[in-house]
């Protein structure tokens, strides 16, 4: 299916750059990547967009920590690591 595109000047001559450089074979090329990269931010945006709505559905149904239990935990893990010789102030 052939589609005409029309673009203002200044994005027609982002295109020809970039076909001038040769990092793209033709206008065509430019513009199908593009539309990928449009596609693949709209699937990030929907992964976090369902990520964020599951964070909230924990935090309704009670499921998170309070600063001073995250407090805890990193003290319990950090005098569970090995004491060294390299580890100690200079």
């Amino acid at each position: 299916m052939a589609s005409a595109v029309q673009v203002n000047d200044s994005t027609e001559d982002r295109i020809d750059a970039l076909v001038a450089s040769a990092r793209f074979a033709s206008p065509e090329a430019v513009v199908a990547a593009g539309v990928e990269r449009v596609a693949q931010d709209d699937a990030w945006l929907r992964m976090l967009d369902a990520k964020i709505a599951a964070g909230r559905a924990d935090f309704a149904a009670g499921r998170f920590y309070t600063v001073d239990q995250v407090r805890e935990e990193l003290r319990n893990r950090s005098r569970a690591w090995p004491r060294s010789s390299s580890r100690q102030p200079r």
